[in-house]
């Protein structure tokens, strides 16, 4: 073992995928960590010795959403299965995220 970190906030945190990027490592999954009781998509990227490089979450108050899978795009980004549940609506629904390389929308 080379190392070994815990991450995610202090509530329940998933992870779904995990994919060498190069440079590092991105992590996609779920967490209950930002907004309290609302279970958001979540990605990260990580150095390859461990050390967080960003994180960022997506959903709403009114949409329960977990990542999927992740996979790198041919022009250098990421994109994201997620499933949601639309809680108002008891609807579920599957989505694309599609995010540059930082994760940004």
């Amino acid at each position: 073992m080379e190392w070994m970190r815990p991450f995610g906030g202090d509530k329940d945190e998933e992870v779904s995928s995990v994919i060498s990027v190069g440079d590092g490592y991105v992590v996609a999954g779920s967490s209950y960590s930002f907004i309290d009781g609302v279970k958001m998509v979540y990605l990260a990227k990580f150095h390859p010795q461990g050390r967080l490089l960003w994180e960022r979450v997506f959903g709403s108050a009114y949409l329960w959403s977990s990542g999927c899978k992740v996979q790198r795009t041919l022009d250098g980004g990421l994109i994201i299965g997620a499933s949601v549940l639309n809680v108002p609506l008891s609807e579920r629904h599957f989505y694309l995220i599609k995010t540059d390389p930082r994760g940004v929308l």
